[in-house]
């Protein structure tokens, strides 16, 4: 069916010989037929139609297009055509219904009957989300649908249709900025635009490279406090700082402006404009910075911080490491503190995802805290987030890769230089054979029945046993046979290939179980005890590690019934 649509493209109003014609002659003016006035014609019986077509495709959406002509053929004998067509076509599109529509649009023609402007506009934004016939260029239907736009028939309330079905669609915000921008044109430097159409122009006029012109027409929307006006400016603000951080004109003279603007009407920012500041903020590395815009959101009571603030927070903890003694700086463990507070909060805006939590590992990771790392795996069970490949990534690769780093590079031989390596595997660094089969190793004994944290993670050749090639992946609750017996596989975890493949690997549908990552950070806790005080009691340090995480889970989740 997909292939017939594509073929309709040369049948669609859009590419009509009429319209082709309007597209090749880009002065023409665009023709409008007199069968799309039909408004006044649109009764209660379309009205009945549309609501019986929208509530077959909820209940039914596998079996539309034979419902659709059955009830198009009942009412079409005492209805104008062109009403029922269009009425039906206008349900289609807003429910991304392309192949329905495109028999729609094949049997008006057969019919003689042209679409309006209205769901011409429409249908060109349909026709530009799929894969375009080479002989029909995108530029010629955005032409074509700019000069629809233009035309003064094209009222506000069909503009504002014509943005709910782009968003739907997920068109280019410069494409959109583009249509906006000619439909401002051609009303006139004295045009004002209705509320709600106001964050579409300013959001153009930023993309199209006139900061000065969006900031004129949000500053002139009245100041008058109602919740529509309020929402309205709000929402201008957020699009025209997203159009100046797309196009690179952000500046700090723009935010104030923004600010004192907000200000001036005695509107707080929402949490998507301190988003989007703190997001610049971290992307221009003004680190000193992001403290006190954080403390401003905290302060504001009427805001939640969501998942993008808190993940754009802690990705800032992949490029550099903190310093627990500059006050200038977001401790990371109490970003994650406010995350659990902000996630427990009744109706919170705050929903905990696999990918936040991925990166509160990797932020923890990057700063070498495994205690917080290990609160964090812990908290995915009582957050009810999975983990994923992605998860395992991040906290293997970091510790294999300081593992193998500590072991490969030079050291101090003479003084006798312990490194964090020689303590997380157990072995004199020269006792150490590094190859890919140590890696599986580690894998193979954290997903065991029994890991005891003191056992070593490395066996040295000749003391009974070999390392050997695991995928636990694969032998997950299978039985794996060494040379001196036989161990377990009990958890089941993603291979090294899976862990580091491009395309998303294919998930466990209830995730995977955080054990092994609790044990390969505790190993890590204990070899960060080991190496501070030089490794003279294990017992000690073994205690030392359940106590660090005590500590760690303190400072980061909030005590219960706050």
């Amino acid at each position: 069916m997909l292939t017939l649509l594509r073929k309709a493209h040369s049948r669609l109003p859009t590419l009509s010989p009429r319209l082709r014609l309007i597209s090749e002659h880009r002065n023409a003016r665009v023709i409008t037929t007199t069968t799309a006035r039909y408004a006044a014609k649109k009764d209660t019986t379309v009205k009945t139609l549309v609501h019986r077509v929208e509530d077959h495709i909820h209940s039914h959406p596998k079996h539309v297009a034979r419902y659709i002509f059955t009830e198009m053929n009942r009412v079409l004998p005492d209805t104008s055509p062109s009403a029922v067509y269009e009425g039906v076509l206008d349900v289609l599109i807003r429910h991304k219904r392309l192949e329905e529509a495109a028999t729609v649009v094949q049997r008006m023609q057969k019919e003689g009957i042209f679409t309006s402007n209205v769901t011409d506009a429409k249908m060109i934004v349909m026709s530009l989300s799929l894969e375009l016939p080479p002989d029909v260029p995108a530029q010629d239907l955005i032409v074509r649908l700019a000069m629809i736009v233009k035309e003064p028939e094209y009222t506000e309330k069909n503009l504002v249709d014509l943005l709910k079905i782009m968003d739907s669609f997920k068109t280019e915000r410069t494409f959109i900025g583009l249509i906006v921008e000619s439909f401002r044109e051609s009303r006139g430097e004295e045009y004002t635009p209705r509320v709600e159409l106001v964050p579409a122009f300013v959001e153009a006029a930023a993309r199209a490279g006139d900061p000065e012109k969006a900031f004129e027409m949000v500053e002139r929307v009245p100041t008058t406090n109602t919740n529509k006006r309020k929402t309205s400016i709000n929402i201008a603000y957020t699009g025209l700082l997203t159009a100046l951080r797309d196009t690179e004109a952000w500046n700090n003279e723009h935010v104030g402006r923004v600010m004192r603007g907000l200000d001036e009407r005695k509107l707080p920012p929402t949490v998507h404009i301190y988003n989007l500041l703190l997001s610049w903020t971290i992307r221009s590395e003004q680190w000193l910075s992001v403290m006190p815009l954080y403390e401003a959101l905290q302060d504001t009571d009427a805001i939640t911080p969501d998942a993008y603030t808190f993940g754009t927070l802690l990705d800032m903890y992949e490029s550099f490491r903190y310093d627990p003694n500059n006050p200038r700086f977001v401790a990371p463990r109490r970003i994650y503190h406010d995350l659990e507070y902000a996630a427990g909060r009744k109706n919170s805006a705050m929903v905990p995802s696999t990918r936040l939590m991925n990166s509160a590992l990797d932020a923890f990771m990057h700063q070498r805290d495994y205690a917080a790392a290990y609160v964090v795996v812990n908290s995915f069970a009582h957050l009810r987030v999975p983990l994923n490949s992605a998860t395992y990534y991040a906290v293997v690769k970091r510790v294999v890769h300081r593992m193998w780093k500590d072991i490969a590079h030079l050291r101090k031989v003479r003084e006798g230089q312990v490194k964090w390596g020689d303590r997380f595997l157990g072995v004199p660094f020269d006792k150490v054979e590094l190859s890919p089969a140590v890696v599986n190793r580690i894998l193979f004994l954290v997903s065991k029945d029994k890991c005891a944290v003191a056992d070593p993670m490395y066996l040295v050749e000749g003391d009974g046993k070999e390392v050997v090639d695991v995928d636990v992946k694969e032998n997950a609750d299978k039985t794996k046979n060494e040379s001196a017996g036989t161990d377990t596989v009990k958890y089941e975890m993603p291979s090294m290939e899976m862990m580091e493949s491009v395309d998303p690997p294919k998930e466990p549908k209830s995730g995977y179980n955080p054990t092994p990552l609790k044990r390969l950070l505790r190993r890590a806790i204990l070899a960060d005890i080991l190496v501070a005080d030089g490794g003279s009691d294990m017992e000690a340090a073994v205690k030392g590690v359940s106590k660090t995480i005590v500590n760690a889970k303190a400072e980061m989740l909030p005590a219960r019934g706050s």
